[in-house]
């Protein structure tokens, strides 16, 4: 698993996809303040459930804002 990272982030669906194509569950969100929050608009970061064992700390800003349907 050498270089496992997050690529991209749906924050309103709660998933994340890790670039070995696993889908993962966003597991917590946090706003500027680092309080957790239920509000997508709010968060800031985020924390990622890659398996059992590995987890992901991530900040939203460092992901690109894709176009809604």
């Amino acid at each position: 698993m050498t270089n496992l990272r997050i690529v991209a982030v749906n924050v309103s669906d709660r998933l994340a996809l890790a670039s070995d194509d696993r889908e993962c569950a966003v597991t917590n969100l946090f706003d500027s303040d680092g309080d957790e929050t239920e509000d997508t608009d709010a968060a800031v970061a985020a924390v990622v459930r890659y398996a059992d064992d590995k987890w992901f700390t991530i900040v939203l800003a460092e992901y690109e804002t894709g176009a809604s349907n």
